[in-house]
C-alpha cells in the first residue's frame, strides 16, 4: 500500500466524514491491484489511474452517507441493513460499502457471469463476509421470491436513465425501504421523468388492483359453495366456510385486499381465520378441499399431497382418498399418505427405503402391495385379519 493511495483515500473519505481503519484501507488497495490486474484480460473499467479509481469508484461508493442522514438511515453500525447493488459491474458501489461498513449485508447482482466470478475473487482475497455475488437480470430475480421486496436499500450505478432503473429496482425494495440510484449530470431531468413513470405505474397499479377485486368478489360465492360440497363429502356438513376481503391501504403483492378464509365447524359459533380456529383434522379436510379445487381449475399437470390425510380416520378417511382418486382422471397425482383407505385407491404403490445409506424407491407388485397395505393396517406384526381387510380395501 503506496502513501499518495492513503493519502488520496483519506482525502476523500474526510470529506464524507468516514474514518477507515488500517485494515480497511488495506482491503480497498487489495481491491484497486485486483481491479486494475483482472481488467488487463477483462473489461471492467476504463477508469484506470490511481487517483481516478479513488475518487471516481471508491469515495463516489461511499456517498450514500449523504443521504444516510435524510433518509434515516444510520451507517454506524447500530441497526443491521440489507443492501443490493444491482448491476454492480466491477463491484461499484457494493464492495466499498461493504469495506467501510462491513455490517451492511450485501448482494451483489450482475448479468455478467464474468464480472461475477471477479467479485467472488475479490470477496475471497479481501475476507469480506455477509456478501454474495449473483449472477442474474434484475428483471428476473425481481420476480422471485428470495429477492423480492427482500431489502432495506437498493443502490445501483448502472447506466440506465432513471425510469428503466426504476422498474429494474424497485421490486427488490421492502416496503420502508430505500431505492438510492447514483446518478449525475441531467440527474433532475431523469427524476422528473421517473417519477412521472412511477405515477403511471401506480394508475396502472391501482387499475388491475380494482380489476382484481371485482373478480374475487364476483368469484367468493361459486368458491364457497364448492368448499362446503367438498367438505361435506368429508363428514363436516355444517361447516361454515367463508371468504373475507379486506380493503389494504395501499396496493400491495395480493392486489388492494387482504384475503382470508373464515371457518367453523360449528355453524352456532362466529367464522375465524382457518388457520387460528381449525383442529389438525379440519385443517387437513379444508387443505384437500381447497387443493382439489384449485387443481381442477388451474388444470395443474401434476399435483402432491403430503400428508394431506393427517388427523382423520374411517370413513372420512375413504372419502378422503376417493377425492384425490377422481383428480387423477386429469392430471398425475403423487400422493404421500399414512392411511390405508387413502393409500389403497391408488393406480400404482411406491415404496421408499434405506439401504447401505442411500435412498431408493420401488414399485410393489400386486401381493407386494397387499403386504404393504395391510403393514399400514397392524403395524410391524402382520395378521391375517389384516391381510383380509388389506385385499378388501384393494378390491381383490
Amino acid at each position: 500500500m503506496t502513501d499518495e493511495f492513503v493519502k488520496l483515500l483519506d482525502q476523500g473519505c474526510a470529506d464524507l466524514g468516514v474514518t477507515l481503519s488500517d485494515q480497511q484501507k488495506e482491503q480497498f488497495f487489495k481491491y484497486y491491484e485486483m481491479l486494475i490486474e483482472k481488467n488487463k484480460v477483462m473489461n471492467l473499467t476504463a477508469i484506470t489511474e490511481l487517483s481516478d479509481v479513488i475518487t471516481k469508484h471508491f469515495v463516489d461508493s461511499l456517498l450514500l452517507v449523504l443521504a444516510a442522514p435524510e433518509l434515516g438511515l444510520k451507517l454506524d453500525g447500530s441497526v443491521e441493513y440489507s443492501c443490493i447493488d444491482v448491476g454492480t459491474g466491477a463491484g461499484f458501489p457494493g464492495i466499498p460499502l461493504k469495506i467501510a461498513f462491513p455490517w451492511l449485508k450485501i448482494t451483489l447482482l450482475d448479468s455478467l457471469n464474468k464480472r461475477v466470478g471477479f467479485l467472488n475473487e475479490v470477496i475471497e482475497a479481501l475476507g469480506l463476509t455477509d456478501i454474495t455475488a449473483v449472477h442474474g437480470r434484475a428483471e428476473d430475480y425481481g420476480r422471485d421470491a428470495k429477492y423480492r421486496e427482500q431489502y432495506d436499500i437498493c443502490v445501483s450505478r448502472a447506466v440506465a436513465n432513471m425510469s428503466t432503473l426504476s422498474e429494474y429496482c424497485i421490486p427488490f425494495v421492502k416496503k420502508g425501504g430505500y431505492f438510492i440510484p447514483y446518478k449525475s449530470g441531467k440527474a433532475d431531468e431523469e427524476i422528473a421523468q421517473a417519477e412521472a413513470a412511477l405515477s403511471e405505474t401506480a394508475e396502472k397499479t391501482a387499475t388491475l388492483a380494482d380489476r382484481l377485486h371485482k373478480t374475487r368478489e364476483k368469484a367468493a360465492a361459486g368458491f364457497e359453495k364448492h368448499i362446503l360440497s367438498t367438505l361435506a363429502r368429508l363428514g363436516m356438513p355444517e361447516t361454515v366456510f367463508r371468504i373475507a376481503l379486506t380493503p389494504l391501504a395501499e396496493p400491495g403483492r395480493t392486489g388492494r385486499d387482504s384475503v382470508q378464509f373464515l371457518f367453523t365447524a360449528n355453524p352456532r359459533m362466529t367464522p375465524q381465520p382457518v388457520e387460528r380456529i381449525a383442529s389438525g383434522g379440519e385443517l387437513s379436510r379444508v387443505m384437500l378441499a381447497l387443493k382439489a379445487l384449485l387443481a381442477e381449475r388451474m388444470q395443474l399437470p401434476t399435483i402432491i399431497f403430503d400428508e394431506i390425510d393427517t388427523g382423520v380416520s374411517g370413513r372420512i378417511a375413504d372419502a378422503m382418498g376417493e377425492i384425490i382418486a377422481s383428480l387423477s382422471a386429469s392430471m398425475q397425482v403423487v400422493d404421500i399418505p399414512h392411511l390405508p383407505q387413502v393409500a389403497s385407491k391408488g393406480t400404482a404403490h411406491f415404496v421408499v427405503y434405506k439401504r447401505g445409506g442411500r435412498t431408493d424407491i420401488t414399485r410393489l407388485g400386486d401381493e407386494e402391495r397387499v403386504t404393504e397395505i395391510a403393514k399400514m393396517l397392524s403395524g410391524s406384526e402382520i395378521t391375517d385379519a389384516a391381510v383380509a381387510q388389506a385385499r378388501i380395501l384393494l378390491g381383490k
